[in-house]
This record gives structure tokens, C-alpha cells and sequence, in this order.
């Protein structure tokens, strides 16, 4: 056994683990939205099999999942608050940037008429809020580290971005080739905008990656077709989840600079 295998074997067994769980618990979204296409706009709502593979991660690969649990239990200090809130706008700047790019190529926007609704506003929020949170502690708070740690930054977040691609699917009312290609390259850019937002923060990350899920959840809610499966909508999607991760990977170390001098005129 050489000394690169020894230290892969217990990633990779973390990573089945998560992803068959994970599958499992999918399958009956993937076998349903077809037969009932309303159920694929709920779909992101309904489905919590990332956090389902959390759980099997917990019970079978149980080391490699204290890391959820140690994000969860670390200290939040006012740097990872800091993080959250920039997390949040940037979750808002890329729903304006969506809404900014489809007007200038004239292809229009497609606003969420409040009433069709099967709840309030304030209550779809706080269900979505909780979705995401579901989702984001399989997607990063045990997939990500477990990829992070043996292979980095970079593969951690196009893994993560093709996993949640995957799961995301069966959301898609029109599914086809250029659908999962266009998906693909606005997740995984989205992958990299947490990642370079989490920077090394010692506690919160968790945080940081559910603020911006939860504001771009809402923003593609009220304002995106994409769960319709159009190209136009999905192309416009990945460029600008492919801008928003250019810009967080070359703008990151600045922002870990900044953070790091912001700490020390604060400490005591």
C-alpha cells in the first residue's frame, strides 16, 4: 500500500457512504416528479436526502463526521458573523445579477405570482430556510470537509457542485443534456463562492454556506424559471455562477487579509 492510498481509503468510504445514502433517499423524488410534474417545483423543498447521507455518515463512518459537529459546537465569533452576513449579500448579488443579465438580453423575467403560494411569504421563507439547512449539513458540512481535507479547495467544491447537481435534477421539469451541463457549471461555480467565503474559519462555516443557500433559494424562488427546465434561463444561471466564482477565488485571500487585520484591532 503506498502512502497516498493509506490516508484515501477512509475519504473514500466517508464519501460512499454519504453518496449512497444520500441516492437512496433521492430515489423517490426521481421516480415521482415525472409522474407528477408538480412535485418538481417542490422538490428542493421537499427532498432532504443530503441530510440523510449526514445521518448514515454519523452512524457508519462516525469520526468523519465530528466535523459537522465541531462547526456546529465551535466558537461563532464576530469573524465568522461577518462571513454570514457577506455570505447573505453575495447569495443577493447573484440573484441581482441573474435579474440584471436577463433584462439586458431582453429575455425577460418570470416573477412569482405571491398568490399561487400555498403559504404565506414569511412562512415559505421559514420552510426554506430550513430546507436549506437540511441540505447544506450533508453538502457542507460532511462532503465538502471530508473532500477538503485529503484533496482541497478546488476538488471539494466541483465534487460537491456535481453532487448537488445530481440531486437537483429531478427539479427540472425539461431534462436533457444541455439542462445538466448548464446546471453543473452554475452549482459547482456556486460551490466555489462558499468555499472561498467559509476562508479558514475555525467555527461557522455551516453558517456561512446556509446564508447564501438560503438567499439565492429565495431570490430563484420569487424571481427564476429555471426549475422549468428552459435553456436560456439554466445558460444564464451558469454564467453568472461561473462570474460569482471568478470573482471569489481571486478575491478571497484579500478578504482573508481584511478579516485577519479587522481581528486584531478588535482583540483586547
Amino acid at each position: 500500500m503506498t502512502a497516498l492510498a493509506a490516508p484515501t481509503r477512509p475519504v473514500a468510504a466517508t464519501v460512499a457512504v454519504f453518496g449512497a445514502a444520500t441516492a437512496l433517499a433521492a430515489v423517490p423524488g426521481w421516480l415521482l416528479t415525472p409522474v407528477h410534474p408538480a412535485l418538481a417545483a417542490a422538490y428542493p423543498f421537499a427532498s432532504a436526502a443530503p441530510l440523510v447521507g449526514a445521518l448514515a455518515v454519523l452512524v457508519l463512518r462516525r469520526p468523519a463526521a465530528l466535523a459537522v459537529v465541531t462547526d456546529l459546537g465551535g466558537p461563532v465569533g464576530r469573524r465568522a458573523w461577518r462571513r454570514v452576513l457577506l455570505a447573505g449579500l453575495a447569495g443577493l448579488a447573484v440573484v441581482l445579477g441573474l435579474i440584471q443579465a436577463r433584462t439586458f438580453l431582453d429575455w425577460g423575467l418570470v416573477p412569482l405570482e405571491l398568490v399561487v403560494l400555498p403559504a404565506p411569504l414569511a412562512v415559505v421563507a421559514a420552510i426554506t430556510l430550513v430546507a436549506v439547512t437540511a441540505q447544506e449539513i450533508g453538502w457542507r458540512g460532511v462532503l465538502a470537509p471530508t473532500l477538503r481535507a485529503r484533496f482541497g479547495e478546488p476538488a471539494a467544491a466541483a465534487v460537491t457542485g456535481c453532487a448537488w447537481t445530481a440531486w437537483a435534477l429531478p427539479g427540472l421539469a425539461v431534462l436533457g443534456g444541455a439542462q445538466v451541463v448548464l446546471l453543473a457549471i452554475a452549482l459547482v461555480g456556486f460551490s466555489v463562492v462558499i468555499e472561498r467565503l467559509q476562508g479558514r474559519l475555525p467555527g461557522g462555516r455551516l453558517l456561512v454556506a446556509i446564508a447564501f443557500r438560503w438567499v439565492l433559494a429565495m431570490g430563484l424562488l420569487v424571481f427564476g424559471d429555471e426549475e422549468a427546465g428552459n435553456v436560456f434561463a439554466l445558460a444564464v444561471l451558469a454564467g453568472v455562477g461561473a462570474l460569482a466564482a471568478a470573482i471569489a477565488w481571486w478575491g478571497a485571500p484579500a478578504l482573508d487579509r481584511y478579516a485577519t487585520a479587522a481581528d486584531r484591532r478588535t482583540r483586547p
